[in-house]
């Protein structure tokens, strides 16, 4: 038993609707990035948010 009625998605009133390939940055799948510093964290409402320095040197 459903509790919601499953729509159906109606390709005549919203053509080319694809999902996008991933784009490839030419990384091997078992490529592994490494923490070198965790820089700073803060609380986003109910989430916990890191700042980390990558092996890369880049900072997300």
């Amino acid at each position: 038993m459903a509790l919601q009625e499953q729509i159906h998605p109606n390709n005549g009133l919203f053509p080319k609707r694809v999902t996008p390939e991933p784009y490839n940055f030419g990384a091997s799948n078992n490529q592994e990035w490494f923490i070198n510093d965790l820089l700073s964290h803060c609380w986003d409402e109910t989430n916990l948010e890191f700042k980390l320095c990558w092996s890369l040197g880049n900072t997300t």
